[in-house]
């Protein structure tokens, strides 16, 4: 017997081995990545970690994702978290299935742990942070309707079946009906449509500075971008002139509460009269200054409508490099 429960526990080991082995590659090589380009392995694209986790961030992150995802997957849901660290016979029949169920359970953990000492945020739509544990707990919630069935001799099978086709309904009407998913594509193109609109209002050797829109005029807009939100109040005006110096323009793409979060963030700086000034374009509620047009000069608007907008697939365009020129 105990030469059974060995051989079945080594064979257990040889099947995880390949899985921890792959986990630690996929960990190594990311502490590898941050360490190369950000100088420390536990340092991200995002800044320092500290700026971003804290042991103050854990209750009241606790308290809004339990409710947020409540009132978005219904109570039931609970029951398939539960499911996961629960190996008990009634629930997985199947010996095979219960450490794949404990890897599973420590995944979920795993990974509300993380999120829970990250930084506290004030909408549900941040329920994707979890996104990865939801088919564990779909796994779960299955298998604990399975064991009421068994329990009732399978004759509430398609009652059970019924309880969950309706709890998918629910969750597709909230989608639809709240957060209108199918309309999120138009919407999102936006982002795309401005970014080539910067690319047409700017020369190949120009900045422009952005903080929502960072990522998406470097990507479809082809153009540098600095995160203005990340500059040293003191060189605003310092960054520019010295960029000018060498042949390189700025300009800058903001929402409106970040045109007045960069008043308030470089008050006392000249750069901040071109944000008095109108901008060079407005797209929607999206607004693009120019940094380096000569003081005093004057600024005719363009309107871009942004009132009709299509999904549409656009390629990436090369990443974008900068030439400097002697001062």
């Amino acid at each position: 017997m105990q030469h059974t429960l060995s051989l079945g526990q080594s064979q257990q080991t040889r099947k995880l081995s390949p899985v921890i082995a792959g986990l630690g590659a996929g960990v190594l090589t990311t502490l590898t990545i941050f360490w190369t380009l950000y100088g420390s392995p536990f340092e991200s694209g995002y800044g320092p970690t500290s700026m971003y986790f804290g042991i103050d961030h854990i209750v009241p992150n606790a308290r809004n994702y339990a409710q947020w995802f409540v009132e978005t997957q219904t109570p039931l849901a609970l029951l398939g978290v539960a499911a996961l660290f629960i190996p008990m016979n009634a629930l997985w029949p199947d010996p095979i299935d219960r450490p794949a169920v404990s890897m599973s359970g420590l995944f979920v953990a795993a990974t509300v742990i993380e999120f829970l000492c990250y930084l506290v945020l004030d909408d549900s739509s941040y329920l994707r942070f979890l996104l990865p544990c939801y088919p564990f707990v779909m796994i779960g919630l299955s298998a604990v309707v399975q064991a009421a069935a068994r329990v009732l001799r399978q004759r509430q099978m398609p009652a059970a079946t019924a309880a969950l086709m309706l709890l998918a309904a629910f969750g597709a009407h909230k989608s639809i009906a709240e957060w209108h998913v199918f309309g999120l594509g138009p919407g999102e193109g936006a982002y795309v449509d401005v970014a080539e609109y910067v690319r047409a209002a700017t020369p190949e050797n120009s900045v422009v500075l952005a903080m929502q829109h960072s990522g998406n005029v470097r990507y479809f807009g082809g153009r540098v971008t600095l995160r203005w939100d990340e500059m040293p109040p003191e060189w605003l005006d310092r960054g520019i002139s010295w960029m000018a110096e060498r042949g390189v323009r700025t300009y800058a793409l903001l929402d409106p509460s970040e045109v007045e979060m960069m008043k308030r963030r470089f008050a006392g700086q000249s750069a901040m009269k071109v944000l008095a000034a109108p901008p060079v374009f407005r797209f929607g509620d999206k607004f693009f200054y120019d940094f380096g047009r000569p003081p005093g000069s004057r600024v005719v608007t363009k309107i871009f409508d942004a009132s009709v907008l299509t999904a549409r697939c656009v390629a990436p365009l090369p990443q974008p490099t900068l030439i400097w020129h002697n001062p």
